[in-house]
């Protein structure tokens, strides 16, 4: 059930998604390379409210 939050949440994850990522990794040399699909296959199909898929500046591709 989606709480008060999810949508507050989600405007930050998807508006601000390099600073969002920073803060909530604690890091701040990575890069945001994508927003994934919300829907994650798993053995239960599952979804989620926002995924971002992000590099370490110091890692390769």
């Amino acid at each position: 059930m989606p709480q008060h939050y999810d949508n507050a949440v989600k405007y930050v994850m998807l508006g601000y998604s390099q600073e969002f990522a920073e803060f909530m990794i604690g890091h701040s040399d990575i890069k945001v390379l994508e927003t994934l699909e919300t829907e994650q296959p798993t053995i239960k199909t599952h979804q989620n409210d926002s995924t971002l898929k992000v590099q370490l500046r110091n890692e390769g591709n």
